[in-house]
């Protein structure tokens, strides 16, 4: 008996007359892990800009290959393969504007990344301009870490406030690192700047 788990079931491809070919092959089950395996008709590679050197993030790369990564995209999208896309915000939705202080300083962010750093390795992120399908919604300190809490908070005796920046784990679909499958990585994105007691 044929075990679908391991076999490749379905081969997709993508060429349009100037001569761009993306191939896909899925793999089952999905998970966390290898999605597909892909195949481009040319060597893919990335340079990492000087001022993203310390980030986690970056949404410019100066040689991103967006005509292959909009192609393969739409493959995935033709597969019914979903993405993250949190909407920008105008306001802040969680609080009232006319009533509500925030308690530390912070700033809201909205990411759409075309590399994202896992561990010491730098991945592209499957967006372009024309398929921007992976964006997150996040809020950042402003100050340093364990910055104190804004003073119209008091504690009780033995307890002092900082601002913690905290994460929420999230789910990207990134290429691997030598361009050939498609991978959903876990990776951590600021969530918000809260307000935490702490015993001296």
């Amino acid at each position: 008996m044929i075990n679908i788990h391991v076999m490749v079931i379905l081969l997709l491809s993508f060429k349009q007359s100037f001569g761009i070919e993306v191939n896909i092959t899925k793999k089952f089950p999905k998970s966390i892990g290898t999605l597909y395996s892909v195949q481009f008709d040319r060597k893919l590679h990335m340079t990492i800009p000087d001022e993203c050197a310390n980030l986690d993030f970056c949404e410019e790369i100066p040689d991103f290959p967006e005509d292959e990564i909009s192609k393969l995209i739409n493959l995935l999208i033709a597969d019914k393969m979903t993405f993250n896309q949190d909407r920008e915000a105008t306001f802040d939705e969680h609080m009232d504007a006319g009533r509500a202080i925030n308690l530390c300083r912070s700033r809201l962010t909205f990411i759409q990344p075309k590399a994202v750093k896992v561990g010491n390795e730098w991945h592209l992120v499957l967006n372009s301009e024309s398929n921007m399908v992976q964006s997150f919604r996040g809020e950042i300190c402003m100050d340093a870490q364990n910055a104190p809490c804004s003073s119209l908070v008091n504690f009780n005796r033995g307890f002092t406030g900082h601002c913690v920046q905290k994460y929420m784990e999230t789910r990207m679909i990134v290429l691997s690192k030598n361009y050939d499958e498609v991978i959903a990585l876990p990776q951590s994105v600021p969530s918000c700047c809260s307000c935490m007691a702490f015993q001296l």
